[in-house]
């Protein structure tokens, strides 16, 4: 996963630790913290902009879903 600043276009992060697609994204309303899903069957939680993995969630039936409850 990669995080750009939407304003500039800069990459803001580089995020490593899903190992297929990532189906779902959402940032904490301070823009400090992301959560990812997968159909890898993984989430994260990830501090930004340090890109530092802060929780691992594996095997969670949530990432699969396209259309799951908002993270």
């Amino acid at each position: 996963v990669v995080v750009t600043d939407a304003a500039t276009g800069a990459t803001v992060a580089t995020l490593k630790g899903h190992r297929g697609v990532v189906t779902q994204l959402a940032f904490s309303p301070a823009g400090d913290l992301l959560a990812s899903a997968g159909r890898d069957r993984t989430g994260f939680v990830w501090a930004i902009p340090s890109g530092k993995q802060l929780a691992v969630l594996d095997g969670h039936p949530f990432a699969d879903h396209q259309h799951a409850a908002p993270v």
